[in-house]
């Protein structure tokens, strides 16, 4: 047992050696942890803002955040602050232009120092970075999440059952797994999305994938043509996401002819005006080449039309000609980097001019069909306007006669 007298002779000679070597023994003993509160917020492509209280026996001296999107580099900034032993800092980032990528995951910590030599990294923290001007409602399942603005429960219920409907055919046919996770960001109206894309440092689009993200945003307002943009516009973006992750990391490699094409071939519902534009533009003969169209399409709105309307109908052409495998054979070639006509020759067997003329062929006989059907059948169409007409008064007339006979 220690006794009491040698505690006491213990602590003395501790007291001895510190004053003969100049340990600092009482101060170090009395130095506590360094204590920090940390905390974020932005305003969506303007600003965001990261905070920091920070206490300890010594004044602090150093403080640095470290932030980075989840598709972005790291990045460190040093605050400033009067050394004191407790402080208040804050840095403030630009986000105009798209300086981290919206709709991103972003992942930030502090390390401070203080005159003490005590150091301290903050845990990671990270949050989403979405477009917090609009007050989302939000609906999950099976890795896919939708966000809307306006509209009931209903409204968000049909855009998710339309992804998950939608995407094992088109993961089946590009031969991806699709990505764990995928955001879907429905905006209200074309000017919020158009507002969303322009703040975020991106063009117009009626739609767009942000596909190294996993997101997709697209102009579905609460109205009547509602179901109708769903079935077209979620299966063509989230097209745009599988063939990322097809062709990763060579994506850029894809013609754009092929990106859209096939994003235009899987609308569930589609839009009627690419048929009319191509139909227009086979007969003045005015159709791109489509060597045209590797390049990202024309900037010009007539002129994007027909290019989606073109690729379109050049992507089902090519699974009806080639088979179901065709797709993935061309999206295999150029993850390796092909270029894009030497692409197809690898991929299909024929050169991108031969393939345009075995489709302009196709697509000229259809035009010339469809129109010597209207030719042909104008006398028979007239004379059915002519009776419809005469009987129009007896079909109105029906209901009304049938539930007379009811009484």
């Amino acid at each position: 047992m220690i006794t009491n007298r040698k505690k006491r002779s213990a602590v003395l000679i501790a007291v001895v050696l510190a004053l003969v070597t100049g340990a600092p023994l009482a101060r170090a003993a009395r130095l506590a942890a360094i204590t920090v509160t940390t905390g974020r917020d932005y305003v969506f492509a303007q600003q965001m803002v990261f905070t920091l209280t920070a206490s300890s026996d010594a004044n602090i001296t150093r403080a640095a955040v470290y932030y980075q999107s989840d598709r972005g580099g790291l990045q460190q900034r040093e605050a400033a602050f009067e050394s004191a032993p407790t402080i208040n800092a804050m840095e403030t980032i630009e986000l105009r232009g798209g300086a981290i990528p919206p709709f991103s995951k972003v992942t930030f910590w502090w390390e401070i120092a203080d005159a003490a030599g005590q150091t301290l990294t903050t845990p990671r923290e990270t949050f989403d970075y979405y477009d917090n001007r609009y007050d989302w409602q939000i609906v999950s399942d099976q890795g896919i999440t939708v966000r809307w603005v306006a509209g009931d429960a209903a409204f968000g219920e049909a855009l998710l059952d339309t992804a998950i409907e939608s995407l094992p055919a088109i993961a089946d046919e590009i031969g991806v797994t699709p990505p764990a996770r995928i955001d879907i960001y429905a905006y209200p109206g074309r000017e919020d999305l158009i507002g969303a894309l322009r703040l975020g440092g991106r063009e117009w689009a009626a739609g767009q994938a942000r596909p190294e993200l996993g997101v997709v945003l697209v102009d579905v307002p609460f109205t009547a043509d509602a179901p109708v943009l769903t079935r077209r516009l979620i299966p063509h973006e989230l097209t745009h996401l599988l063939i990322y992750q097809a062709t990763q990391p060579n994506y850029d490699s894809v013609p754009a002819w092929l990106d859209e094409g096939l994003a235009v071939a899987n609308e569930g519902s589609p839009d009627p005006v690419f048929a009319t534009t191509l139909d227009k533009a086979t007969r003045a003969d005015a159709l791109f080449a489509f060597a045209q169209l590797c390049a990202p399409f024309p900037s010009d709105a007539g002129q994007a039309l027909l290019a989606y309307a073109q690729s379109g109908s050049l992507m089902q052409f090519v699974r009806d000609r080639y088979g179901a495998d065709a797709i993935r054979r061309l999206l295999r070639v150029y993850r390796e980097q092909a270029s894009c006509e030497p692409g197809v020759e690898r991929a299909l067997g024929v050169t991108l001019p031969a393939l345009e003329n075995d489709w302009r062929n196709r697509s000229a006989a259809g035009t010339q069909a469809v129109g010597a059907v209207v030719e042909t059948s104008a006398p028979w169409l007239a004379l059915w306007l002519i009776l419809s007409l005469a009987l129009l008064p007896i079909v109105i007339g029906l209901p009304s006669l049938v539930r007379r006979g009811q009484k």
